[in-house]
């Protein structure tokens, strides 16, 4: 049978590259989903060992990568610093994960 008696909702077969990285997405998601369960985790220790839940925001994961200044005392763009210390770091991961696994 060739390819041309195939009707045209007969799918392809898979490619060994494709299944690569249709893995590869799959590692990438299932790093971005253990980053958010550590943090979590770690927050939760926190909170037991101490009785305080110690926040854990995208503003403060992106001062662990840089020292920038705004980061620390923002002069501009006041409301978008606000909104992204309101954000769990690990709801980002969380939301990354997901998106990748959905769309990978």
């Amino acid at each position: 049978m060739s390819m041309t008696d195939q009707g045209p909702d007969t799918p392809l077969p898979k490619r060994p590259l494709s299944d690569a990285v249709e893995t590869n997405f799959r590692i990438i998601a299932a790093t971005f989903f253990l980053f958010a369960a550590i943090i979590v985790g770690l927050q939760i220790l926190g909170y037991l060992t101490s009785g305080h839940w110690i926040p854990f925001s995208v503003i403060e994961l992106a001062r662990l990568f840089s020292d920038n200044e705004w980061l620390l005392t923002p002069v501009t763009w006041i409301v978008v610093h606000k909104t992204f210390s309101a954000i769990p770091a690990s709801a980002l991961f969380l939301a990354a994960g997901f998106i990748i696994a959905v769309t990978g």
